[in-house]
């Protein structure tokens, strides 16, 4: 990728066009459960902005910057009271909107001190996130994600940090053929979710079913929410077909621990700046209880990610240890159990923003490709009024379907596709907005 591009679709400062395109969307920027009623403030960092995110105790929240208009004292220490956001340091309180509302050590604020106000950002909580847009004018519809349109048990959400550009990630969810050989783990129990059961149409195991064929065939379709991936790989059995979606502004629907049967996995990626992101996990299954240890066993594995989402035991040079004798024992890549930290050190060890001048990209790459493609057609038409219309609407991602099953041989698979976004579409139009 020529370093024009590169910078293109990896620098998201509020000066880039892609940092303009991924702040005119709700982004995932905390989850409930880092913010429950009475705790303090939490930091947090977005597109290289440092705000602070509050719930007061009416359990109304606000997004807003993290200094103290009046001398730059850090809100993170700050109390919470009835009417907002106090700094311990001369006691300023800002409400949700950035408006201060007190200035106590002042005995006549002036007109200029009472027009004092922080910068803010509309923020929202939904399905077991909270989200926040950081655009311009007015923020638009919550778009009717069926991941998101959950009670509690239906869904498991994690969160995991990573040191290296938000792009990174996105490229790993759209390599079929790493799933193959990085994910390949002989030894691991998937009990508890579909991974380890017979996928749809087989008596084979997903896992299975990919060390049949580990060059799939890819092809891929354009959509108005970004676009979808076809894979077909040979199998005894027929063909094993799979169906994902990558989504404006940066996540991947694949079938993940619940395999497509009434739901699927959700890998969000949100810059924290151009060499950090956050990839928010989101795991649901209509109907279903899912056992939140069981997803973490199968996501996180024995890794050292956290629960709070940060990851521990790096080793002097960054890396992280290997085990080599496990891959003598069925683990081919030597990297524990979890499918999040082997993704993971595989971002990483791109580097903090991967040189793609140097690589040789194959037919098994097309996804990666067309990562790229809508992307910088996005970037092209982020002023366009049709295309910010278009990325406004709440059924943006109205036909975002995922499929996992083994077809029989000369079944049409743009049918069974097509019969699945009919579905799809026909489910999310029954939700209510969010």
């Amino acid at each position: 990728m020529p370093e024009h591009e590169e910078d293109l679709l990896t620098r998201t400062g509020a000066d880039t066009r892609c940092g303009r395109f991924l702040r005119g969307f709700w982004q995932p920027i905390a989850l409930s459960s880092d913010l429950p009623r009475d705790s303090a403030p939490l930091p947090v960092r977005v597109f290289g902005i440092d705000l602070v995110l509050f719930r007061k105790p009416n359990g109304t929240l606000g997004l807003v910057a993290r200094r103290c208009a009046h001398r730059g004292a850090d809100l993170c220490y700050a109390r919470i009271e009835e009417n907002g956001l106090q700094c311990v340091y001369h006691g300023w309180t800002y409400d949700t909107d950035g408006t201060c509302v007190n200035q106590p050590n002042e005995p006549a604020p002036s007109n200029a001190l009472r027009a004092v106000k922080l910068g803010a950002h509309p923020c929202k909580e939904v399905g077991g996130l909270i989200f926040g847009y950081l655009g311009e004018g007015t923020a638009p519809k919550f778009p009717k994600y069926e991941f998101l349109n959950t009670r509690e048990p239906e869904r498991v959400i994690l969160k995991v940090h990573h040191a290296c550009n938000y792009l990174q990630g996105l490229e790993g969810n759209l390599d079929q053929g790493h799933i193959s050989f990085l994910h390949r783990m002989a030894g691991a129990t998937m009990g508890g979710t579909e991974h380890g059961q017979a996928a749809v149409g087989s008596r084979k195991t997903p896992m299975e079913l990919l060390e049949q064929d580990t060059a799939p065939v890819i092809d891929t379709e354009e959509t108005p929410f970004g676009f979808r991936e076809l894979t077909r790989r040979s199998v005894e059995e027929g063909v094993y077909f799979k169906v994902q979606s990558f989504a404006f502004p940066g996540f991947v629907a694949v079938p993940g621990p619940t395999q497509g049967r009434g739901g699927y996995l959700v890998n969000w990626h949100v810059p924290i700046d151009d060499i950090s992101h956050w990839k928010y996990q989101i795991i649901f299954k209509k109907g279903a209880t899912l056992d939140p240890d069981t997803i973490r066993k199968v996501q996180i594995g024995d890794s050292a990610i956290r629960p709070d989402g940060f990851v521990d035991g790096r080793l002097a040079d960054g890396r992280f240890p290997q085990n080599r004798a496990s891959m003598r024992q069925g683990f081919f890549a030597g990297l524990g159990t979890g499918f999040a930290f082997q993704d993971l050190v595989m971002c990483e060890a791109q580097g903090a923003i991967a040189d793609r001048s140097h690589w040789h990209l194959g037919s098994a790459d097309k996804s990666i490709i067309w990562l790229r493609k809508v992307l910088k057609k996005a970037l092209k038409r982020l002023d366009d009024p049709q295309a910010v219309e278009a990325r406004r609407s709440e059924d943006l991602c109205a036909e975002m379907a995922v499929v996992s099953a083994v077809i029989p041989q000369g079944e049409d698979l743009q049918g069974v596709m097509r019969k699945h976004v009919i579905e799809t579409r026909e489910r999310i139009s029954q939700l209510p907005s969010l």
